[in-house]
């Protein structure tokens, strides 16, 4: 969370509109671009960010967790668009919607390959297809901010409704037994403790 608040008060908003040199403004739109394809690319490649949305695609179809789940496959955009984003469309939430909009496997490569460029408050991406539907020819600077925030939104959401429901569950019944599937399943105790300066599940000694 330190990262996203960081991000989030950079002042390049106050120090763009300060500056009245078009070549300084332009060199602020390429690194605060860059700054930001890397922030996107960041969370949809995390192995944790990815696993946190799988694990709450699972348990949104009343499953039990999976303890074995590989958050980060060879085919990112297989698995976010298969095994996590369909089955929030399946079960009909609105983060479905949310992802839609968000991740776009083509911004990633664009940024991973340093194929796109700036122009006329528009960033255009060279690996665009005519041929291919799905992909577009440029994004501008209003439409890559809102993918950039809403990334972050769910990132934020995720976190805070975790602790939120940690809280919770964790005042109702500081010992919760859990099953584990090894060794043929077997049931382990959770305890709700203080950790340093933080309560946490933890698994006793």
């Amino acid at each position: 969370m330190c990262f996203v608040e960081f991000y989030l008060n950079l002042p390049f908003a106050k120090n763009y509109r300060k500056s009245n040199h078009p070549k300084q403004k332009l060199d602020m739109e390429r690194q605060f671009t860059a700054l930001s394809m890397m922030v996107y690319n960041h969370f949809w490649e995390s192995k944790v960010f990815l696993g946190k949305l799988k694990q709450l695609a699972i348990l949104s179809q009343g499953k039990e967790y999976d303890w074995h789940l590989v958050g980060r496959p060879k085919e990112t955009y297989t698995f976010i668009k298969d095994e996590i984003r369909e089955i929030f469309n399946i079960e009909s939430l609105k983060i479905y919607d949310i992802i839609k909009q968000t991740y776009r496997s083509q911004i990633r490569n664009a940024f991973a390959h340093s194929d796109y460029y700036l122009s006329k408050k528009k960033i255009y991406l060279n690996n665009y297809d005519p041929k291919d539907t799905y992909t577009i020819e440029y994004i501008d600077y209003d439409e890559f901010d809102k993918i950039i925030i809403l990334t972050l939104l769910i990132h934020h959401a995720m976190v805070s409704k975790i602790d939120e429901y940690r809280k919770i569950l964790g005042a109702e019944n500081p010992d919760r037994e859990i099953h584990v599937p090894e060794n043929g399943g077997t049931k382990k105790t959770l305890q709700y403790r203080q950790s340093g300066s933080i309560y946490r599940w933890l698994w006793p000694n």
